[in-house]
């Protein structure tokens, strides 16, 4: 058994399934991260990894993670979202026995697609060298001269990055810090622009932890900001405004519903899944943008006793 969260991408449950493992979904705490307590409460005698994830870039509370888990239940990070976030003053990348990154285009850095696997553990990374390249005990580079031989030792996979996208990431971890200092001062204008508006909540912070600001996802009280969550999304992408969601409850998903899963399992994670909203945020973002932004939700806070009159 995997425990991870539901709020999430699905790829972090499903690379469960593709270990013949089984997903378990606990339930998420202020943060909108993996909670320590109900995580304690899916543990089990099955249970072998736990998948934290660092949802919009937050990193998730590792410490009170780790006071919960078996010695011998391994701690994942998908830390998609938080390259360049840290918790109480520790890089993400150092928190877990290993953290994933992404580097999709709408990450702080890209190369193209993809990811990379970071893990201190010697025997784990070379491992993870041996999966990503068919299981074999070397790789091209390293049969040279009177080296060519080579075994086949597990099931590997193809998962090796090109050059290029290699080349690329590398050069773009010089533009890092500008990124995340740029997300960081449009998430606080956010902050401050939003302030005053009548049912809509702010992505939570935490003094001990920095976030990477990869989404900035707000949740709306529908009874008093006077409009449902979905058609807040609607309303403004007709307005040319490309807020979306991150996510859907992933254990609500159709895949998930088939394997058993029912509302319930995750009650916080599922009434924050039914309120959050993404909205806009990208380093090339400009004030007037995000006033553009702020501005149609006012509208639409304005327009709501005409609308129930």
């Amino acid at each position: 058994e995997v425990i991870t969260s539901p709020l999430t991408f699905v790829a972090s449950a499903n690379a469960a399934l593709y270990c013949g493992a089984v997903p378990v979904f606990a339930d998420i705490g202020t943060d909108r991260s993996l909670s320590a307590e109900a995580t304690a409460a899916k543990i089990t005698g099955r249970t072998r990894v736990v998948v934290a994830v660092d949802y919009a870039g937050l990193p998730a509370d590792v410490d009170a993670l780790r006071s919960v888990l078996p010695s011998e239940c391994r701690l994942v990070i998908d830390a998609a979202h938080s390259l360049g976030g840290t918790l109480r003053g520790r890089p993400v990348g150092s928190l877990g026995d290993v953290t994933t990154l992404s580097f999709h285009p709408v990450k702080q850095i890209t190369t193209g697609e993809g990811g990379a696997c970071v893990t201190d553990d010697g025997d784990l990374a070379e491992r993870m060298r041996r999966l990503r390249n068919h299981g074999m005990t070397s790789e091209a580079a390293q049969r040279t001269g009177a080296t060519w031989r080579y075994d086949i030792t597990e099931l590997g996979y193809n998962y090796r990055i090109t050059d290029p996208q290699a080349a690329l990431g590398w050069s773009q971890l010089r533009r890092l810090d500008t990124v995340l200092t740029r997300r960081s001062e449009l998430a606080m204008r956010y902050d401050e622009l939003l302030t005053d508006l009548a049912g809509v909540s702010t992505p939570p912070r935490f003094a001990d932890r920095r976030s990477a600001w990869h989404l900035y996802a707000i949740a709306i009280d529908e009874a008093t900001f006077g409009w449902p969550r979905d058609r807040v999304i609607d309303a403004l992408r007709a307005d040319n405004i490309q807020a979306t969601l991150h996510y859907p409850a992933a254990h609500l998903l159709g895949m998930y519903r088939a394997r058993g899963h029912r509302p319930g399992e995750a009650p916080a994670a599922e009434r924050l899944c039914e309120r959050l909203i993404t909205l806009p945020l990208f380093p090339s973002m400009t004030e007037d943008d995000q006033d553009d932004v702020v501005r149609a939700l006012a509208r639409l806070s304005a327009w709501r006793p005409a609308v129930v009159a």
